[in-house]
């Protein structure tokens, strides 16, 4: 009895400790903060293409399901299927079952060929790309794309790779007026228009923002049923990687490889506090802890470096004068429900501890996967608060991810679901920063699991300004 009676005062003790542990501290506002304004370069509108939608990509394991959900659901689609090997594509447009729709056609194409990539990009209005690790092969085709003025969407979680990409290419497609959106699967659209959505209802009871005033957004996955894919997995290791060299090599400080606001070049030379707000890139700090807004005793989310710096690249792209706090994180309750889930499939062989880029769990953990998050946006110069529930349907590193890039595709591809005054206005984007908020919403809340549900629904669970408990 001793023995249980001092594990029990251990356990107690240790939450109090969680407890106890703050949030990272925000940078104060100064005196001279004066709004931000970003210019935007009309062009031409894309001329006729052959295609609406490429995949590049297309023979490996993400890119085969994206290829068989857009040959499912897409009855008039002018599409392709590219990559290097042209057996390869032969063999996989045997197996492509379109019922009574259009089928692919093949284009041969190697990720790093320029001449072939850029006949590629003249084709088509829009290309999105499976085919990683991007920091080895994404930059030439984000080139030619935005060389051409064609859309291009990719599951980037390499944010060193959008970096380079922003300060390489940028200005050219804001010239052509190609959207570059990275990050565009699990990794980071749930959490980028979730964010969006919670600020947008908040402003509708709270009212627009002075120029003085925080928002914070706290973003927190709830409930998980999935595992690491190969190609998360490899964007993490090639992160840290690229961060050690980048510091060795003198490239970069240490600082900077942890900058929050290294997605936003724009903001250098800005006071700190006008836009940088954050001081730890995850915002939820290294440490367990207890957040008091979400309720949850929790940890940084796995791919946090990554969204939070999409979300606070999305923010400062739709509204630069607004002061954003965002932070990510993960319930232990969450992180316990991932490993027992995967546990039993890991054992079984349907899918690996540490998969590979390009392997895959089974179809039943992919078709048995999902997630549920919460967002709660609140600000300092109001007492209003807004709480929104996210809902995903498909284990989130394949199967709901290869979904969601196939989505944005599309919404690429729709001259309506873009951003009324960002049609002709391209550059290196987000999902939220590129593309209409309901049209995108709406898309995906329409887009099917195999098993009927929605592939990503929200709800609004407090405050907004449709009430309580309503849908967006």
């Amino acid at each position: 009895m001793g023995k249980v009676r001092w594990t029990a005062r251990a356990v107690v003790f240790i939450i109090l400790g969680l407890t106890l542990i703050p949030a990272p501290q925000n940078i104060p506002v100064p005196d001279s903060c004066k709004p931000v304004k970003l210019e935007k370069e009309k062009v031409t509108p894309q001329t006729e293409r052959k295609f609406d939608l490429v995949v590049m990509g297309a023979t490996g394991f993400t890119g085969k399901l994206v290829v068989d959900y857009l040959a499912r659901t897409q009855k008039d689609l002018n599409w392709a299927i590219a990559g290097r090997n042209r057996g390869k594509l032969v063999a996989l447009l045997s197996d492509v079952d379109v019922n009574d729709n259009k089928k692919p056609e093949i284009i041969v194409a190697d990720s790093l060929d320029a001449e072939a990539l850029t006949l590629l990009a003249q084709s088509t209005k829009v290309v999105v790309s499976t085919a990683g690790p991007y920091t080895s092969f994404g930059m030439p085709l984000v080139q030619a794309c935005a060389e051409e003025g064609t859309h291009y969407a990719d599951l980037s979680g390499e944010f060193f790779f959008q970096r380079d990409a922003m300060n390489k290419h940028a200005v050219t497609a804001q010239k052509t007026g190609s959207k570059i959106v990275v990050a565009a699967g699990y990794d980071s659209v749930p959490f980028d228009l979730g964010a969006a959505l919670a600020v947008r209802e908040l402003e509708k009871i709270a009212g627009p923002p002075p120029l003085s005033s925080t928002t914070s957004i706290r973003s927190m996955v709830t409930n998980g049923r999935g595992w690491l894919s190969g190609g998360t997995l490899a964007a993490m290791v090639i992160g840290v990687k690229e961060a050690v060299t980048g510091v060795k090599t003198g490239k970069m400080t240490f600082e900077e490889s942890n900058d929050p606001y290294i997605l936003i070049p724009e903001a250098n030379g800005l006071e700190h506090g006008c836009v940088r707000v954050d001081t730890e890139a995850t915002g939820f700090g290294s440490l367990p802890r207890f957040d008091a807004v979400l309720g949850h005793f929790g940890v940084p989310h796995f791919m946090a470096y990554v969204n939070s710096r999409i979300v606070r690249r999305s923010m400062f792209l739709n509204d630069p004068a607004r002061r954003i706090s965002y932070s990510e994180g993960m319930s232990f309750g969450a992180a316990i429900d991932a490993f027992v889930w995967a546990v039993p499939h890991i054992l079984r062989g349907e899918a690996k501890l540490l998969p590979a880029p390009g392997e895959g769990p089974s179809e039943v953990m992919r078709e048995t996967g999902g997630y549920e998050m919460k967002v709660v946006a609140t600000r300092d110069d109001s007492e209003d608060k807004v709480e929104i529930k996210g809902v995903g349907y498909g284990d989130p590193g394949y199967a709901h991810t290869s979904k969601i890039l196939s989505e944005i595709g599309l919404c690429l591809a729709d001259s309506g679901c873009h951003k009324k005054d960002m049609k002709t206005v391209g550059g290196v984007l987000t999902a939220t920063s590129a593309l209409d908020l309901d049209f995108l919403r709406a898309r995906l809340a329409a887009a099917k699991h195999e098993t009927g549900e929605s592939l990503l629904s929200y709800v609004v669970t407090v405050g907004g300004g449709k009430g309580e408990n309503s849908e967006l």
